[in-house]
């Protein structure tokens, strides 16, 4: 019967402190580059993330800047723009306003949460993450940039030129 003294074993539960128990998660801004931030739930959140969006741009860029990127996203938004140019766009613009990578992936994988059009997510996403991809294989195996690995790498992004039209 297991217990030769006869004495009784007494198991306790113990439990957490009030403070570790079932704290609502907090969602950092992910450090994942390939995760994307949910849609928006409803209208209400969705005008409230643009705002901040748009807040957030445009303590970056100054009014030229503003107003291409405004015109790159709207071509885009109509269809008079590839998602592999509009990324390319986005970079360039964002680049040459001094932003550092990890923003830049924030703020894009943000603007594709915030589009309204599936399709259109669905494109950047696919952009987006292909982009990474070569990204990674450039920084990983530089001889296949095409220079035998004793220059500089290709620009992120696919390295497209953005002519302001």
């Amino acid at each position: 019967h297991g217990c030769c003294c006869g004495s009784t074993t007494t198991i306790r539960t113990i439990s957490a402190p009030p403070t570790l128990q079932r704290q609502p998660q907090q969602q950092p801004l992910s450090t994942d580059a390939t995760t994307f931030p949910p849609p928006p739930r409803s209208p209400t959140e969705a005008a409230q993330r643009n705002g901040v969006f748009i807040g957030k741009v445009r303590d970056i860029f100054d009014q030229r800047q503003f107003d291409q990127f405004r015109s790159d996203s709207a071509q885009y938004r109509k269809g008079r723009t590839t998602a592999s140019d509009y990324y390319s766009q986005f970079r360039a613009i964002f680049a040459d306003a001094g932003c550092g990578e990890k923003l830049q992936r924030d703020l894009f994988k943000e603007l594709v949460a915030l589009l309204p059009d599936h399709d259109k997510q669905a494109e950047l996403k696919d952009v987006y993450l292909g982009a990474l991809h070569s990204d990674e294989l450039s920084a990983n195996f530089p001889s296949l940039d095409g220079d035998g690995g004793g220059g500089a790498a290709a620009p992120a992004g696919g390295g497209a030129a953005v002519s302001a039209a």
